[in-house]
C-alpha cells in the first residue's frame, strides 16, 4: 500500500504514497514505459551509507538491459525515480523524490533524457509549501509534459499538478473538494497538451481533467468505502 507518516514526517497525505524510510527498506513500485522499442525501467538502488541513493534507469533495446547513469540531487542521500514518460528514444521525462536524509522533508524530483545522458529539471514549489512529491508523469511531446503527486503544507496537504512546457516547470491550479485536508493524485496520462486525466484520492477516489486551461473534477462511481485509483491510460 502507498501510505505515509504524516505525524512523524510532517509530509504528504496520510493516504499517499511511501515515504523515504519505506522506500529505503525496498518497497519501491517500479514503472515502465515502452516507446519505440525501447523500454525504460525505474527503481532505487541500495543504500549507499554515506553518499548518495541513486535511482538508476535501466533501457532494454532488443534484448539486453543497460544501466543509464543518473545524476542525483546535490546534498540528497535518497533519490528515487517512481515514473517515466517517453515521446521518442531520446526524449523522456521521469520523475520522484529526493530526500537529505530519512528524516528529512521530502522534494519533488524531475529529471531528462535527451538520448544520451540524464539531466536534473528543477519542479516548481508552491508558495508557502513545506514538502512536494511527484508520482506520475506523462507527457503528449517533448515539450508538453505532466506530473501529478502531493504537496504538503504547515497546516495540510493536497493535489499538485505541474506542467512542462519544454523550458521550465510551472505549478497548475486544481481544485478542492470542500472540508477534504488531504489529497494526491498518482497517476496521469496525456493524449495531447490539452487533453489529460489524472488520478488518485481526495479522502476516497478522484479523477481530474485538463482541457488545456483548467482542471476539473470528474464524477466517478465509488463501488466501496474505500476506494483509491492508483493508475490511468487513456487512448484519445
Amino acid at each position: 500500500m502507498k501510505l505515509t507518516q504524516l505525524a512523524a514526517r510532517k509530509i504528504m497525505t496520510t493516504a499517499a504514497v511511501g515515504s523515504a524510510e519505506s522506500r529505503a527498506a525496498g518497497r519501491v513500485r517500479p514503472a515502465t514505459v515502452v516507446v519505440s522499442g525501447i523500454t525504460l525501467l525505474l527503481g532505487l538502488t541500495g543504500m549507499v551509507s554515506a553518499t548518495a541513493q541513486a535511482s538508476q534507469p535501466a533501457t532494454a533495446s532488443a534484448r539486453t538491459w543497460t544501466t543509464q547513469a543518473t545524476p542525483n540531487q546535490p546534498g540528497a542521500g535518497i533519490n528515487d525515480l517512481g515514473s517515466v514518460s517517453c515521446t521518442s528514444p531520446s526524449a523522456c521525462t521521469a520523475v520522484g523524490t529526493y530526500a537529505d536524509t530519512l528524516s528529512s522533508p521530502i522534494g519533488a524530483l524531475a529529471e531528462r533524457w535527451n538520448g544520451q545522458t540524464w539531466g536534473l529539471q528543477a519542479p516548481a514549489k508552491p508558495k508557502g509549501a513545506t514538502a512536494t512529491e511527484l508520482f506520475g508523469v506523462s507527457c503528449a511531446a517533448a515539450n508538453a509534459c505532466t506530473a501529478v503527486g502531493v504537496v504538503a503544507y504547515k497546516t495540510h496537504s493536497g493535489i499538485l499538478a505541474e506542467a512542462w512546457n519544454g523550458k521550465s516547470w510551472r505549478v497548475q491550479a486544481t481544485p478542492r473538494i470542500k472540508g477534504v485536508t488531504a489529497g494526491a493524485l498518482y497517476s496521469v496520462s496525456c493524449t495531447s497538451a490539452s487533453a489529460c486525466t489524472a488520478v488518485g484520492q481526495y479522502q476516497g477516489a478522484v479523477a481530474e481533467r485538463w482541457n488545456g486551461k483548467t482542471w476539473s473534477i470528474q464524477a466517478i462511481p465509488h463501488p466501496a468505502k474505500l476506494t483509491w485509483f492508483f493508475g490511468v491510460s487513456c487512448s484519445t
